[in-house]
This record gives structure tokens, C-alpha cells and sequence, in this order.
């Protein structure tokens, strides 16, 4: 779990980023932990990557994740889904308290 003080690296600055992309620049770059946007989700699993070997890189990386980003989708000029919209499901899967 993270504690207080652990640095974590918002993903949006790193938004196109595939996901071990985004796993080895906040892991090498020295980074406690980091944020995931739906997009690095999405491109995991279009490169066969699951939701457990997911966790599983977390890992291997030393990383774990802070919260899950779902409400990219408020960016000005974005189509938004209400409730339903499933990106907020995905912080689930990861265990997370919340997403955002």
C-alpha cells in the first residue's frame, strides 16, 4: 500500500505511453507508484496482456497503482458516458478504493 510521501506519477503526463511503456519510465525514473488512464488499459489487453499479469507487472516493476483515472473523458471536446460508462469498472478489477 502506499504510504504518504511515495511519489507517484500522474500518467497523463505520459498519456501515450504503452503500458510496460508507462511501468518502466515511472519505475526507472524512480517513482513509488502511478496513476493508469483507461487508454493504458485498453492497450494492454489489445497486447494480450490480462488484467493478473497486469498486477503481475506491477510487481515485477516495483510499482503500484494509485488510482485509476476513469474520468478522462471530461477533458473539454471529449464525449463523456454517465453512469454506465464502464471505464469506471476497470479500478475495480485492480482493487483500488477509488477512481477518479
Amino acid at each position: 500500500m502506499l504510504q504518504s510521501g511515495d511519489l507517484c506519477l500522474c500518467s497523463g503526463s505520459v498519456a501515450q505511453a504503452g503500458y510496460e511503456q508507462l511501468l518502466a519510465a515511472a519505475s526507472k525514473a524512480g517513482f513509488d507508484g502511478l496513476s493508469m488512464w483507461p487508454y493504458h488499459y485498453q492497450s494492454a489487453l489489445s497486447c494480450g496482456i490480462g488484467i493478473k499479469d497486469m498486477a503481475l507487472m506491477l510487481d515485477d516493476y516495483g510499482l503500484q497503482l494509485s488510482e485509476f483515472d476513469a474520468l478522462i473523458t471530461l477533458i473539454p471536446g471529449a464525449e463523456y458516458e454517465p453512469p454506465d460508462d464502464p471505464m469506471f469498472k476497470y479500478g475495480e478489477q485492480f482493487f483500488l478504493d477509488f477512481a477518479s
